[in-house]
C-alpha cells in the first residue's frame, strides 16, 4: 500500500471533518493489513483537547462516508 498517495486525500477529508493527521502507518494484525491513522483536533494548541473515542468514532464514520 502506497501510503504517500494516501496522505493528501487523508489530510482533506480529515480537515473537513475538524481534525488533522498527525501519522499514517500499516501494519498486519492476525493475517490482515491494518490501516492506522494518528489524529488530533485542528485547533488542537490552542483548545488542549485531547482525542477521544467519540472523535475516533467521528473520524472513523466520516472517512467511510467519504471512501
Amino acid at each position: 500500500m502506497d501510503l504517500t498517495k494516501l496522505q493528501a486525500p487523508l489530510e482533506r477529508q480529515l480537515s473537513l471533518l475538524g481534525y488533522e493527521l498527525v501519522h499514517l502507518e500499516t501494519a498486519r494484525e492476525a493475517g490482515d493489513d491494518i490501516l492506522r491513522l494518528f489524529v488530533d483536533h485542528l485547533d488542537s494548541e490552542t483548545s488542549g483537547r485531547g482525542v477521544t473515542l467519540d472523535d475516533c468514532v467521528a473520524v472513523n464514520v466520516g472517512l467511510l462516508a467519504w471512501m
